[in-house]
């Protein structure tokens, strides 16, 4: 059958059959665009191209007349283009507004259909999660959710685990969360990891908004006022009185959650057998909210944020994070019995822990805007001496490089002898999701894990609420980076010896026993050094539990001032609280210095290890006899009345204890200690206004050195652990 040309056929020819064929419609739009406009030719079903030469056979269409004709059909032409590629357009949005329907629709019915665990019901028919309030003796209601095993019998009792957080207690999830979750999408809703594996453990899990947070009434004057932690031993009182109870209460949290454990501790309730205080700071002073004196302000900047969200009802949600999304999920706080909770967001005022933290700079000082309370009212160290009257067992988890959380354990470890604890610090993220080993790769799994970590607290609260398990023995379990774990029953680790390394010239860190010629180095402070410029440092962990990456040191910009050994000869392991003793002289009555501890390997990788900070007004205080609480570097009082003035240029002995860390420096590697007069990212600018110059003198009987707590490395003992 012979094939007709398409072009044997007339543009003129209008019959039905061929021009209203898809074939017709293609061929048009061919001849518009090839014959008319020279333009790209549209041919659905084809890709773009480019129209090839025609041949035109008559001489009259090259004529002025047939030109200017072709160029007045050039717009219409085109707007045929362009409304074929509309209707396509349109079409292919259509559709995807109809798929975008469709899911939305699966979402919202997976939302109306399927429970929460919250939603759900015991094996014998208890709602698995109750919310109500426990009113205190003063009237104020605190909203508390209790979360019953699955398994529990009438009439069975249990023990209880309490958590009591300012960081809501639970959410009210929207439709588009419970359908994502439902979905799997998203995780189940309303039940943390915790909560989850500590019911299916046995035990009654409770969870309490703090005073003045979440849905619970009151006011927060500052975080843990004593007001708040004697709300805790109502509640616990409220506990014991449960049908379901068996009168025995353990604590425990997280950070701020974790605070609240050990204000729990310090009321002195003979129900509460044990607490687990994890990742939190024993000194919330001079652990976190400053550092020997430098004011933290960025990380006080992003709490306060975080606070005064939570108190308006807006949403738990950090600086830097896309808050819309999150509020697609969350609509506010769980509610009590159906009562909104607007009534109570709009009267809050959150407590200015900046403001407060800057004005109130010494120990003893009362704070500003609470003139009664004082740091020590607030400081989980501060309820040491009722805790040391109790046999309250404590179980704590730390991360070398989580702000101060290490003190902290060791803090609360040497302060409390008589309680039995268990300790274990290891390269764990805040929160223990990350591991934060600087030596590891980036993504490295946290060990332990966070299953185990939740194991061995259930294990502990076993023992000590229930008498199950074996009893557990006082230890303490530490890893070392660059190394391995290490366990000891005593801090510090047995066989510690000190090492010192002095300053001296052209920037190196000589044996004390070298002879080193006197002299001085001068540094001008340059404001806009920093530790990293990732974001992911120590002190961005504690708000949402991030990794800790630090970058390859030799890439910071800035100027700093550093002193390196030459290469170590045999392995070494330090471990505790490496201390700066610097003789020191600036130019100005005011001033802070930052120093930081270094690893350099062969290659030249200069890898973050730890750090330190002074105040200069608060850096000459004497150690003290009757501090607080026992820390495992120096002690310093920093109260107000044993502080001495810093008379610029004048030499001044100072010390300045990093924090601990436990860290193995291998044969060949070197070992730097960086000093700068600011860090712009994370700590406040001190003096707020001026130029200071720093001289550190070296090789005389007034030269600055390097303390080190060194242990003895498993080859050394003879053998590898």
């Amino acid at each position: 059958m012979a094939v007709r040309s398409r072009h044997a056929i007339p543009a003129h020819d209008n019959r039905p059959g061929y021009r209203g064929s898809l074939q017709a419609w293609r061929d048009t739009l061919r001849r518009a665009g090839s014959r008319r406009t020279g333009l790209p030719v549209i041919d659905p079903g084809r890709r773009w191209q480019r129209p090839a030469k025609r041949r035109y056979w008559h001489r009259q269409q090259h004529t002025g007349a047939a030109a200017a004709s072709r160029r007045s059909q050039f717009p219409q032409d085109l707007w045929a283009q362009l409304t074929v590629l509309a209707r396509l357009l349109i079409r292919t949005l259509a559709a995807l507004l109809a798929l975008a329907a469709i899911a939305g629709l699966v979402i919202a019915i997976a939302g109306w259909t399927t429970a929460l665990p919250g939603e759900t019901s015991t094996e014998h028919g208890f709602p698995r999660l109750t919310s109500q309030y426990v009113t205190t003796s003063d009237g104020t209601r605190l909203a508390v959710d209790v979360w019953l095993p699955t398994d529990i019998a009438p009439g069975e009792h249990r023990p209880a685990l309490l958590r009591a957080t300012r960081y809501w207690r639970n959410g009210e999830f929207t439709l588009l969360a419970r359908g994502l979750s439902a979905l799997g999408v998203l995780p189940p809703l309303g039940l943390r990891d915790d909560t989850s594996y500590f019911t299916q453990r046995g035990f009654v899990v409770v969870i309490a908004d703090a005073r003045g947070t979440g849905a619970s009434e009151g006011e927060k004057p500052f975080p843990i006022a004593p007001q708040e932690s004697a709300d805790y031993a109502e509640v616990i009182d409220w506990i014991t009185l449960q049908s379901w109870s068996n009168g025995n209460v353990g604590a425990f949290g997280v950070s701020y959650d974790g605070m609240t454990a050990e204000a729990m501790a310090g009321q002195g309730h003979p129900a509460l057998k044990a607490i687990a205080p994890t990742y939190m700071v024993f000194d919330s002073q001079y652990y976190l909210s400053t550092l020997g004196g430098v004011v933290n302000s960025k990380f006080m900047r992003d709490w306060q944020a975080l606070n005064h969200g939570l108190d308006a009802n807006a949403g738990l949600c950090k600086p830097g994070d896309n808050c819309r999304w999150l509020n697609m999920l969350v609509s506010g706080v769980r509610e009590v019995e159906g009562q909104p909770v607007a009534a109570l967001a709009a009267q809050r005022q959150t407590p200015a822990v900046l403001e407060t933290t800057e004005k109130t700079p010494y120990r003893n000082d009362p704070l500003w805007r609470n003139p009664t309370l004082t740091w020590r009212d607030i400081a989980s160290y501060g309820r040491a001496d009722v805790i040391a009257r109790t046999d309250i067992a404590i179980f704590a988890l730390a991360g070398w490089l989580d702000a101060g959380s290490a003190d902290g354990a060791l803090a609360r470890l040497l302060s409390l002898p008589n309680n039995t604890q268990e300790v274990t610090i290891g390269t764990l993220s805040h929160g223990g999701l990350h591991d934060t080993d600087p030596f590891k790769p980036v993504a490295a799994s946290a060990e332990p894990s966070r299953a185990q970590q939740l194991k061995q607290m259930a294990d502990f609260f076993s023992h000590h609420l229930a008498a199950q398990g074996e009893a557990p023995t006082q230890r303490i379990r530490y890893y070392t980076l660059n190394g391995g774990w290490k366990e000891s029953n005593t801090w510090p680790p047995s066989g510690l010896a000190q090492r010192v390394l002095q300053f001296c010239e052209d920037g190196m860190l000589c044996d004390t026993n070298d002879a080193v010629r006197p002299g001085e180095v001068t540094y001008a402070v340059d404001f806009s050094t920093t530790s990293s410029h990732l974001g992911r440092t120590r002190w961005d962990t504690p708000l949402g539990g991030s990794d800790v990456v630090y970058e390859d040191r030799r890439d910071l910009s800035g100027r700093r001032l550093s002193f390196t050994s030459p290469p170590l000869p045999t392995a070494m392991d330090i471990t505790g609280t490496p201390v700066l003793d610097l003789h020191l002289a600036s130019s100005h009555a005011d001033g802070a210095v930052h120093a930081y501890m270094e690893h350099v390997s062969a290659d030249g990788r200069v890898t973050y290890v730890t750090e330190g900070a002074t105040r200069l007004t608060h850096a000459r205080a004497p150690s003290c006899r009757t501090c607080p609480y026992r820390s495992d570097g120096p002690n310093r009082s920093f109260a107000r009345e044993h502080q001495q003035p810093f008379t610029p240029d004048t030499l001044h002995r100072i010390t300045l204890p990093l924090l601990a860390t436990s860290v193995r420096f291998r044969a060949g590697d070197r070992l730097r200690i960086s000093l700068t007069g600011a860090d712009a990212v994370q700590f406040a600018r001190t003096p707020a206004r001026g130029e200071p110059r720093y001289q550190f003198a070296f090789g005389t009987a007034q030269a600055s050195r390097l303390l080190l707590p060194v242990e003895a490395t498993p080859q050394q003992r003879g053998g590898m652990q």
